[in-house]
């Protein structure tokens, strides 16, 4: 893969699980990056979960 680079990046904190508002944001991601008004590959029973994490310690390399 030429002109490839590759970096790995870990990000370390607290993390927080909201379910509020998660459906709202997919179909944003939906729109902006499908160009669909709601996100078409729901499925039936499937929970959105947005995960917040608080940045405590970041490493890298690369």
């Amino acid at each position: 893969m030429a002109g490839v680079v590759r970096r790995w990046v870990s990000d370390q904190g607290p993390a927080d699980f909201v379910t509020a508002g998660a459906d709202a944001h997919i179909d944003r991601l939906a729109r902006k990056y499908l160009g669909q008004d709601s996100y078409p590959f729901r499925r039936p029973g499937e929970e959105r979960v947005i995960v917040r994490v608080t940045r405590t310690q970041k490493l890298g390399m690369g």
